[in-house]
């Protein structure tokens, strides 16, 4: 995901540059340490390592925030809001292809 979000930066692809950070952002959000649990210092300045997801953990990541962007636009089309609806139709539709 991160060669592509490099590519639709040079390509100018602003909708898939929004959904691709947003996603990696909640990816790497997931890797984050869980502070309630024991932490095991590593390297020089004693960070912490970060959690592995699996591929099953970054699959599910990617559907919830596809499936967020899916029921906000149906609640736009409800409202009459075509044209931002069909921007996040968009951003959903980005997403599948990595499903």
């Amino acid at each position: 995901m991160q060669d592509e979000l490099t590519a639709a930066i040079k390509a100018g692809d602003y909708a898939r540059v929004d959904v691709l950070r947003t996603t990696l952002a909640a990816i790497a959000n997931a890797e984050a340490v869980d502070l309630g649990g024991p932490t095991t210092p590593v390297g020089l300045l004693g960070d912490v390592e970060r959690r592995q997801l699996s591929d099953d953990d970054i699959t599910a990541i990617i559907a919830a925030e596809r499936d967020e962007l899916s029921t906000t636009a149906a609640q736009l089309h409800r409202l009459g809001r075509a044209s931002r609806a069909g921007e996040l139709d968009e951003r959903a539709r980005i997403l599948g292809e990595y499903l």
